[in-house]
């Protein structure tokens, strides 16, 4: 029975290192939204109140210096659950406020340059998000 289990214990690790090594990345700038309640958390625009938009694995953010704004790390084992994001992004009636940056269409020095408008000590390499 150990045997069975350290199996699958390797066969899981092994398919979580493969899915960090490919996954999505998307960076978002983007106005917080919600009332603070229970029901209306404030979060970034985009994301849902609970849990995480479909097919994406995890995100995290931190405040502009201004506080009115989050700077979000979106990752997802596939492009289109990235791409999904975006496209509600691009929907919302406060789309003119939001600025995204992929890593296969924008340079670190590009996503940093823009971010640092915002938030002054902005690190890419610092930033990583967290999955529950």
């Amino acid at each position: 029975m150990r045997a069975i289990a350290s199996v699958l214990l390797a066969v899981c690790l092994c398919g979580m290192a493969r899915g960090q090594a490919g996954t999505e990345r998307m960076i978002v700038v983007a106005p917080l939204v919600g009332a603070g309640t229970v029901e209306d958390p404030v979060r970034p625009l985009g994301m849902p109140a609970r849990g995480l938009p479909a097919g994406v694995l995890g995100m995290t953010y931190v405040l502009s210096d201004n506080q009115k704004l989050a700077i979000v790390e979106i990752t997802a084992l596939k492009r289109a659950a990235i791409a999904a994001v975006a496209q509600t992004l691009s929907a919302s009636a406060q789309a003119a406020q939001v600025r995204t940056f992929q890593p296969h269409l924008h340079s670190a020095a590009e996503v940093e340059t823009a971010i640092r408008a915002v938030k002054k000590d902005f690190k890419l390499d610092a930033f990583r998000e967290v999955r529950p």
